[in-house]
């Protein structure tokens, strides 16, 4: 016999989630729009991959761009299946910049990659707030709000070309590493590589640093630098070998030293603090915040040279006001790790106040004594007696 459900049973197990998946489609149709019409009117510079989307489908008006963009392959893979969406054109009206896409395929492209950018980073928030919710017994209220933050942290990434995507094989990457899943870290990495070269870049530094200054799990730590520093070495013969055109510099360490010296003054003024050394200040609070002393933490205090790490890596790179946006991409960790500890922080706050509330409502209550009367404070004189 079926068990019937109490109406407000029912009602409470369909609310939850419409509620939830209606706010997360509120807050990623107009990131998707954003996005979109930035490109479609070009009124930002990005790095434009819609024409090899072209050129993988095999359609018109493709071309292969310079490198990097042609080894991040598997980006332009998984947004091929976007490409066929219904196209959405804007009619331009109060903006006095023309379009700079004309041809239909070009725009179709450019809205594929867009919308894949923001398909692939809400998968990736809702991983991360299903892993908090059901693996580190976040409160359902902590776990989506690290969802709704994630999708917010990825407006510092270029959300126009192929940064949205890389968040998946990340967050994967990060929780497998915090989980010490060996299979599962190297099948993300692995194909992450392919997805975007940074997601081998971070998970070296983070195995690595790990490796040397947490004894405990060290073992799993150095399998899983092995890994990344297999999928790094990887990369970088494929670019020797290739030697595809574009960013010269970058396949020359020699250039490093110089590149860093030349970045600095990308680092000054309002751009440069909003662009460049912001993103990395938000990265350095937030592993802050993630760092608690327990067993099993997901932040570990030399997560923080990570950090450091790739901001130096992309100054030597010579990327101008891109330090920033390529710094962020190490945020997944930090982000999980950051509302975890407010999750647990805020737990036992409310445990405190519970507990103090209930000792002052068990503590016996004394009455105060009533004011004296002027008569009681004189005393009472005894009356004569009358003979």
């Amino acid at each position: 016999m079926a068990l019937k459900m109490h109406p407000a049973e029912a009602r409470e197990a369909y609310l939850i989630p419409i509620f939830l998946v209606t706010i997360v489609v509120a807050a990623i149709l107009p990131m998707f729009f954003e996005s979109y019409r930035t490109t479609y009117f070009g009124i930002m510079s990005y790095d434009d991959y819609s024409r090899y989307l072209l050129w993988l489908l095999g359609e018109p008006g493709a071309e292969i761009p310079p490198s990097p963009h042609p080894y991040r392959l598997g980006s332009i893979i998984l947004a091929a299946p976007f490409y066929y969406l219904p196209v959405v054109t804007f009619s331009g009206q109060g903006i006095q910049q023309a379009p700079m896409l004309m041809d239909p395929e070009h725009i179709r492209a450019v809205q594929a990659m867009c919308a894949a950018n923001i398909a692939y980073a809400t998968l990736s928030a809702c991983i991360g707030g299903l892993y908090l919710a059901f693996w580190r017994n976040v409160s359902m209220g902590w776990a989506f709000s690290a969802a709704l933050l994630f999708l917010l942290l990825t407006r510092y990434l270029g959300m126009g070309s192929v940064d949205g995507i890389a968040t998946l094989p990340l967050i994967i990457a990060a929780i497998a590493m915090v989980e010490r899943r060996i299979a599962t870290f190297a099948a993300a990495v692995i194909l992450g590589t392919i997805v975007n070269e940074k997601v081998a870049l971070i998970a070296f530094f983070a195995t690595s640093l790990r490796t040397l200054f947490v004894a405990e799990h060290r073992r799993v730590h150095f399998m899983m630098a092995g890994i990344a520093a297999v999928a790094l070495a990887a990369y970088a013969a494929a670019v020797l070998t290739l030697a595809l055109p574009g960013l010269d510099n970058q396949r020359d360490p020699s250039t490093y030293l110089s590149g860093i010296i030349g970045s600095v003054g990308g680092l000054v003024g309002m751009k440069g603090a909003y662009q460049n050394l912001w993103p990395a200040i938000v990265l350095l609070v937030l592993g802050w915040t993630g760092i608690r002393q327990s067993r099993d933490p997901m932040v570990y205090v030399c997560d923080l040279g990570g950090i450091i790490a790739l901001f130096l890596f992309a100054l030597a790179l010579d990327v101008q006001y891109n330090v920033g946006r390529i710094v962020m991409f190490s945020m997944p960790l930090f982000l999980l790790g950051a509302v975890e500890n407010m999750a647990r922080l805020s737990l036992s706050a409310g445990s405190r106040a519970l507990h103090t509330s209930g000792r002052d409502a068990a503590r016996p209550t004394v009455s105060a004594p009533a004011f004296p009367t002027l008569a009681g404070a004189e005393g009472t004189k005894p009356s004569p007696s009358v003979s």
